[in-house]
């Protein structure tokens, strides 16, 4: 019942004189070094309480690179971050992958000072775009649907909100067909409303000609090679 979050810029340190908002935007050298704590909160009194010991994590901007996974491909900044020990010695390593189309990363590798290493990839990034009414949503589902089923790879179809202020644009970008005989298909939408957004993912054709996103621990079962890890 505790969600766990955790507040950034509680207190910042500043490290090699690069000020953490020197990270954005994004730029190969930028670095930046920030404590922080941690804050839960009891999901059913409401209750806070915080960890009284501040931790450190320091990061900079290592290099860009174009990757694959399996929400598709995309050109990153690679971030480099270090968890900072009691000693002031450097912990825990992650590595992000940063798509700034997406705002978000797509690709992050951990390695524990054990020498410990995992990897997660993005299969789907999806804006909830709660500000549309729930038939609008419900069109707008029924609209990638489409165009996942029958638009041929780069082939844009433009979804409108009733009131004009949310444009979509949803397209296929690859399609894949796996070992097992199972079509998938990366995509992408471009969300136009007050600035312009962008969500992406991976989707799987099932029986029924539904396109809908494998569970991750199936997706070794489908037969992609090379993706997940």
């Amino acid at each position: 019942f505790y969600y766990k979050k955790i507040l950034l810029l509680l207190s910042v340190n500043f490290w090699e004189d690069y000020n953490p908002d020197t990270m954005w935007p994004l730029k190969v050298g930028n670095a930046a070094s920030i404590y922080y704590n941690q804050e839960f909160t009891n999901l059913k009194t409401g209750g806070n309480f915080a960890t009284k010991k501040m931790k450190q994590i320091k990061c900079h901007v290592e290099d860009t690179a174009t990757v694959q996974v399996l929400a598709g491909q995309f050109d990153t900044y690679v971030v480099e971050c270090y968890k900072i020990t009691s000693k002031g010695s450097n912990g825990t390593k992650y590595t992000y992958y940063y798509s700034p189309l997406l705002g978000n990363w797509v690709l992050k590798l951990t390695k524990t000072t054990k020498g410990k290493q995992y990897e997660k990839e993005l299969m789907r990034l999806n804006r909830g775009m709660r500000w549309l009414s729930k038939n609008e949503r419900k069109s707008l589902r029924a609209s990638l649907q489409n165009v996942m089923e029958n638009n041929q790879t780069g082939q844009k179809n433009t979804w409108q909100s009733k009131d004009g202020k949310t444009i979509v644009e949803s397209y296929p970008t690859k399609t894949m067909k796996l070992d097992t005989g199972t079509f998938c298909r990366n995509y992408v939408q471009i969300i136009k409303k007050d600035g312009i957004s962008q969500s992406a993912g991976l989707l799987c054709r099932n029986s029924d000609k539904k396109w809908a996103t494998p569970k991750r621990e199936k997706v070794k079962k489908l037969g992609f090679k090379g993706f997940f890890q």
